[in-house]
């Protein structure tokens, strides 16, 4: 698969086969190819903790307990943006809105009820998506705005790593919902922030979460031509 092939071919995997595992190796050889992404003035920022095994069973219970009466308030070591910031600029509301509204339609256009939908859903974020490694990518508090750069693109070369050796991965700030109980559960020095995780596994392939697809953009809608 080249290059394009893969960024195309890649989406997000809500549901994962949790016993279907990927081995130490398997992650080391995708951290090694990451590895080569630039960063500023070769800072090389990031910071990765890697779970697997009890320790994402246990993590899992961890979620669960927090969201047995719900999603509650969450407890980042980053401040999430909120819908209120969205809305100061339109498409980005727009397009928080769509896929939420694209996901309803194919739930709907597939008999799935709206109240089944969501408890598939809920069931899939209390349990970090199924997936049976979790790399959780953080940086040290003296970041700076060019290292979250960095990191972003550290996580995109792992994610297309990924894709490109056959595993299914999905990128989200719900798996850093809880960084105090992250920190009971593993060592994490004080000074290092979680930034956000990534599920890494095979998907469930029939599964109704995986199959709506996100609207995207057109490059009309944000790019500005100046000849």
């Amino acid at each position: 698969m080249n290059t394009i092939d893969t960024i195309l071919k890649r989406k997000s995997i809500r549901q994962m086969l949790p016993d279907k595992k990927v081995s130490k190796e398997e992650i080391m050889e995708l951290l090694q190819i990451a590895t080569k992404t630039a960063s500023w003035t070769n800072s090389q920022p990031w910071e990765v903790f890697v779970l697997s095994g009890e320790t994402v069973d246990k993590f899992n219970e961890i979620w669960r307990e927090e969201m047995k009466d719900g999603i509650p308030d969450s407890r980042p070591d980053l401040t999430f943006p909120h819908r209120q910031e969205w809305q100061q600029y339109k498409r980005y509301q727009d397009n928080v809105l769509s896929i939420g509204a694209a996901r309803k339609k194919w739930a709907k256009d597939h008999g799935i009820s709206e109240d089944e939908w969501n408890d598939l859903t809920f069931e899939s974020l209390s349990n970090n998506y199924f997936a049976p490694t979790i790399i959780l990518l953080a940086l040290h508090e003296s970041a700076t705005t060019y290292s979250h750069f960095d990191l972003g693109s550290f996580s995109t070369n792992l994610l297309l790593a990924a894709e490109e050796k056959g595993y299914s991965t999905i990128v989200a700030a719900s798996i850093v919902f809880f960084a105090d109980r992250i920190r009971e559960l593993i060592d994490i020095p004080d000074d290092i922030k979680l930034v956000v995780g990534i599920g890494i596994g095979y998907a469930d392939e029939d599964h109704p979460l995986n199959q709506p697809e996100a609207p995207r953009n057109s490059p009309e809608e944000f790019t500005r031509f100046f000849d």
